[in-house]
């Protein structure tokens, strides 16, 4: 049900998952080159084109699976043990989503880097702030639901 608070928290973590898979995660910069990263690949731009270099495809489906089971969280309101569970299993999925982008960084800087280290840089972008922001409305959405089932257990203990 979508007038329940968690609901929309859920709702919010969908949409932001589907942002991510169209926003620039990470920008490299040479002293030569200029690169950006998505959650499917990294690429070399030139003259305003973009020239795929590496896909790093584990980024883009892990945010569809999360995208997708935030979807399906929604839906199970009527089982809320369920619903915390897999809310557990989303905050644990978005966390090895941000450390798998860490990790990607690194390697597609020293992937890219034929220079010293010093030369490459790294810019984060936006699309690195919505895990984030994902992590902490599950974090919302457990604690509601929490409260929920609380306030159901309360009513059936006054019956």
């Amino acid at each position: 049900m979508i007038q329940r608070i968690q609901s929309l928290f859920l709702l919010v973590i969908a949409l932001s998952g589907v942002i991510f898979l169209f926003t620039p995660i990470i920008e490299i910069i040479n002293y030569e080159s200029f690169y950006t990263m998505d959650a499917f690949n990294v690429f070399e731009m030139e003259n305003n084109t973009k020239k795929p270099l590496k896909s790093n495809i584990g980024i883009g489906v892990m945010s569809i699976i999360i995208t997708l089971l935030s979807g399906i969280i929604i839906f199970l309101y009527k089982n809320r043990p369920l619903q915390i569970k897999l809310s557990k299993f989303l905050m644990l999925l978005l966390t090895l989503e941000l450390a798998a982008l860490f990790f990607y960084s690194d390697a597609a800087k020293s992937f890219l880097s034929q220079t010293p280290k010093d030369q490459v840089s790294i810019s984060y972008k936006i699309g690195i702030v919505i895990p984030v922001i994902s992590i902490v409305f599950t974090y919302l959405t457990i604690r509601f639901i929490k409260k929920d089932d609380e306030l159901v257990r309360s009513a059936d203990r006054l019956r």
